[in-house]
Order: C-alpha cells, then sequence, then structure tokens
C-alpha cells in the first residue's frame, strides 16, 4: 500500500468528517468518512497495512472528539482508546469477512460497514462504559448514557452503510493507485 496517498486519503476523510459532518446530519446522526476508508483499506490491503491503517484511523476518530464527546466539569476532553480500539476490531473483522465477499458488489461492501461500524461502536461504547463503572473505575461522565451512544452508533453505521455504496464506488476507481497486493499479483488497472 502506498501510504503517501493512505495520509492524503486519511486527511480528505478526516476534513470531511469534520466539516461535513453536521451538514449531512440525520437526526442526530452523521456519516462517518473514517469507518468507510477504513473498510476499504481492509477490503483490500494485507493484514498488517489493515491493522495500521486502522489504528491510525482510530486515534484519528478519537482525536476528533466527535465519535463520542465526552465533557467533564467545565469543557470537553479527548479520550485516546474507544474508537482505536472499536476500529481495529472492526478492521480484523473485515479481514475475516472480506474472502467471503464479492468485493465488487456495492451491496457486499455496505454489509461490510455496516457490520465494522456496529462493531467497533460497540467496542467504543463498552469501553467508556467500563469506565463509569463504581466498582471499576468510577469516572461518570455528566450528561453521558450508554443507551443513547449505542443507539446514535448504530444509526451511524447504517447511515455510514448507506454512503458507502457511492464513496466505494468512487473509491473502487481509484483502487490501481493504492499499490495493494493480492496474492501474487499486483492489481492491475481496468
Amino acid at each position: 500500500m502506498r501510504w503517501p496517498l493512505f495520509a492524503f486519503a486519511a486527511y480528505v476523510a478526516l476534513t470531511l468528517h469534520v466539516g461535513l459532518g453536521p451538514l449531512l446530519r440525520i437526526a442526530g446522526v452523521s456519516p462517518d468518512g473514517l469507518l468507510i476508508l477504513m473498510v476499504f483499506i481492509a477490503t483490500w490491503a494485507g493484514t498488517m497495512e489493515t491493522l495500521w491503517a486502522a489504528l491510525a484511523l482510530g486515534l484519528l476518530a478519537d482525536l476528533t472528539g466527535q465519535a463520542f464527546p465526552v465533557t467533564q466539569g467545565s469543557g470537553d476532553f479527548v479520550l485516546i482508546g474507544p474508537c482505536t480500539l472499536g476500529s481495529l476490531v472492526g478492521a480484523f473483522t473485515v479481514l475475516q469477512l472480506r474472502g467471503l465477499m464479492f468485493r465488487d458488489s456495492p451491496l457486499a461492501w455496505a454489509t461490510l460497514v455496516f457490520l465494522a461500524g456496529t462493531l467497533s461502536g460497540l467496542i467504543a461504547v463498552t469501553i467508556l462504559i467500563v469506565r463509569t463503572a463504581p466498582w471499576l473505575m468510577d469516572m461518570p461522565i455528566p450528561g453521558w448514557h450508554a443507551s443513547d451512544q449505542l443507539v446514535r452508533s448504530f444509526g451511524q453505521s447504517v447511515y455510514s452503510a448507506l454512503l458507502a455504496i457511492p464513496v466505494g464506488w468512487l473509491l473502487r476507481k481509484t483502487l490501481p493507485f493504492w499499490g495493494f497486493h493480492t496474492g501474487k499479483s499486483r492489481l492491475a488497472p481496468r
């Protein structure tokens, strides 16, 4: 995989995620461009490349603080870890399922985005639940409810899966430039 192209695509996805997220919001839910990029990479890249890319994209999601907004006391703070670990689990799931799916099908690709988004959201909310548990860390987050976050995360997965159909088609057109290896041969331009 060509890492400079990944860095550029991650920058574009992050910019669209932060900039267009509020404009595309429907019922308090906006699509996750970083998730769509992560599933695209997990569908075509090698295992280690996928896991490193998922780690970077999850860290970007954590640093923006938009995936699971957390406020403590008088202001917001960034909690690094929930989206990063969730992204790794989602990428690993796509790695396990990509051999069973027809990669050129937009519906199959949207299904992978939905599954990865649902699992990564579930992992992230679980980590935040553990953080607020009174018998473990006892660090409650004022105004944060797990049920609200689970519903929002599920809605975000559905919305991202719907958006993944046209975005996946566009990303599929850029496939020859990424330098992914499938088996022993390099993907040829179509």
